[in-house]
């Protein structure tokens, strides 16, 4: 589910697991404000910032538990340009892995922050890993993503609030570069779940 300032009844339900008479019957005993439904159809879309703080947070806790759907693949009617060369091409395959696995966890929480602002998004992340509901494709990511915060015993690191707050830092100073760590470690080879994340995550 894409993070919107509005949804429609329909949506909601999809994501919720309720019916669209349930999603009707908390708007109204909420107070949900709407706004007319642009393009075919018409109808109505509820405005998310109309809704208290912990509807916003059971829509954000359910979008934690999906992946991200795929960016779309555009037609192509001409020869593209070649392709600027990659921020991350001169890093180790163990740099560039790392740094990956930690944008997918920036890029869930800007998508989240749209419904929860940024600190909601970040909670939320964090209650779904620890309740192990979080989407499968983030959840195998997270010892990818923490590669020096592990001690090197065979104990799960999990996430942190000031870890997760730190990789938006280093991506917003200095894009996906900032997020590989200093130590090169063993340069192996691409990741076999790379090309998908690059598909849906970039």
């Amino acid at each position: 589910m894409v993070a919107k300032d509005a949804y429609t009844a329909s949506e909601l339900a999809d994501v919720l697991g309720v019916s669209r008479q349930a999603v009707d019957a908390r708007a109204k005993r909420e107070s949900w404000e709407s706004r007319p439904r642009q393009g075919r159809g018409g109808g109505k879309e509820w405005l998310v910032a109309s809704m208290p703080v912990a509807t916003r947070e059971a829509i954000a806790a359910a979008m934690m538990r999906q992946d991200a759907p795929p960016a779309a693949v555009p037609a192509v009617s001409a020869p593209a340009p070649a392709a600027p060369a990659s921020p991350l091409a001169t890093l180790t395959e163990h740099q560039r892995e790392t740094a990956l696995a930690r944008l997918a966890f920036v890029r869930e929480i800007e998508r989240t922050s749209a419904v929860v602002g940024k600190e909601g998004a970040i909670r939320n992340l964090l209650k779904a890993a620890s309740e192990g509901t979080l989407a499968p494709r983030l959840a195998e990511l997270i010892p990818v993503a923490n590669d020096r915060y592990g001690d090197g015993s065979s104990r799960p690191v999990g996430l942190s609030r000031r870890r997760l707050y730190e990789w938006c830092s280093k991506f917003t100073a200095d894009g996906e570069r900032g997020l590989a760590p200093q130590h090169k470690g063993r340069d192996m080879h691409v990741p076999a779940w790379a090309p998908g994340f690059l598909a849906i995550w970039q």
